[in-house]
């Protein structure tokens, strides 16, 4: 019988999608090799097919929508 390993957070990685463009702390913290090889940036938005399916959406264990309280353009 094989035994299963334990599943780290390095089994996985994480697609963030965001309508804006990528703000260079955010740059600086995704190039640590540590998030590099994990994080995954593409701008879009999660209301768009075309950009769920960029970023893999059918194929994802889980998905987590954050939307800002208040935001001017709600498009």
């Amino acid at each position: 019988m094989r035994k299963s390993r334990e599943v780290t957070w390095e089994d996985f990685f994480v697609v963030l999608l965001s309508p804006m463009e990528l703000d260079p702390t955010m740059r600086m913290i995704l190039q640590v090799p540590m998030w590099a090889q994990r994080v995954i940036y593409i701008q879009g938005s999660c209301l768009k097919d075309a950009d769920l399916t960029r970023a893999r959406m059918g194929e994802a264990e889980a998905c987590f929508i954050l939307a800002a309280r208040s935001y001017a353009d709600k498009t």
